[in-house]
């Protein structure tokens, strides 16, 4: 199997992002003028659009290309997940991730983070609780045990946080 032109410079433009974003843009234009199917091209590209100049209209054409170019590419579920509850999708983004979840090679413990987040963005504290819980079970990366033990604490902060001002509502009533 060879390394096409397009792999060559998405390769070039992933080893600039995000810290050279004028070279990484360049050669992301590069390898789409090459093949402008490419689905790690476009996924990144949607990065590009989302988290630096927040154009997420932009950003989801280019996660909806990566998809229709490779329904296999892992990293387009997690971006375009977390751009669906950005924009209060939360229902898509739940069919995006359950879908996501039946794949191989998919970053089931990334996942499920995100997926707790959608939780936790409708008030779903214990849900988004549980849901994480399953994510340490899944991963086997101590930085990312640490990390998902930190949106735990996120998130167990603001249930008791609800739970206190729904008690202290019930005894003003």
């Amino acid at each position: 199997m060879d390394i096409t032109q397009a792999d060559q410079y998405y390769l070039k433009a992933r080893s600039s992002f995000p810290w050279e974003m004028e070279s990484a843009v360049e050669n992301l234009n590069y390898a789409l003028s090459y093949d402008d199917e490419h689905a790690p091209a476009n996924c990144l590209l949607g990065q590009v659009f989302m988290f630096y100049l927040k154009d997420y209209k932009k950003a989801e054409q280019c996660f909806v290309q990566a998809l229709q170019a490779n329904l296999s590419y892992p990293d387009t579920y997690k971006f375009f997940a977390l751009l669906k509850i950005w924009n209060a999708d939360i229902q898509g983004a739940l069919k995006l991730i359950d879908y996501a979840m039946r794949l191989k090679a998919m970053d089931k413990s990334f996942l499920l983070t995100i997926k707790a987040l959608a939780y936790e963005c409708r008030g779903q504290y214990k849900l988004a609780k549980e849901i994480l819980n399953q994510a340490k079970t899944m991963s086997i990366q101590c930085e990312v045990i640490q990390w998902i033990d930190a949106q735990k604490a996120r998130v167990k902060k603001k249930d008791e946080k609800r739970t206190k001002d729904r008690k202290s509502a019930s005894k003003k009533n």
